[in-house]
């Protein structure tokens, strides 16, 4: 949940997060290797994560927090996945990519190198 002042300012604010499963998941391993508790279970982690028993807090509570204000205040407001966010960058970088590769003469292309290189 948000703090009032959060919610009353006119800030820009730019909430990103994960994947809640990858969140269940980095957690697990942290805690099982920080705190050396090799038998505790994915499932109990994610127990644990469901019911918002969590160290920095409930996950859904804070997520869902911005997202409502996202909706509230768009304009204050952008909320993503870091997942929507790399993706995001990747298409950036290919459309630079192919903007140089094309801004080249055409007996200069390398020709696959491109392909390789963005597949890679």
């Amino acid at each position: 949940m948000l703090v009032d002042s959060i919610k009353r300012s006119n800030f820009l604010i730019v909430c990103i997060t994960h994947n809640p499963f990858d969140i269940v998941v980095s957690s697990w391993h942290f805690t099982r290797g920080v705190h050396n508790l090799p038998d505790w279970s994915l499932e109990d982690c994610f127990e644990m994560f469901c019911r918002g028993e969590e160290g920095f807090g409930p996950f859904w509570d804070h997520a869902l927090g911005y997202w409502n204000m996202s909706i509230e205040k768009p304009s204050n407001v952008l909320f993503m996945r870091y997942e929507e966010l790399k993706s995001l960058a990747l298409e950036r970088a290919l459309k630079r990519g192919l903007k140089w590769l094309i801004s080249r003469d055409a007996s200069r292309r390398p020709r696959g190198a491109a392909v390789l290189t963005v597949i890679g």
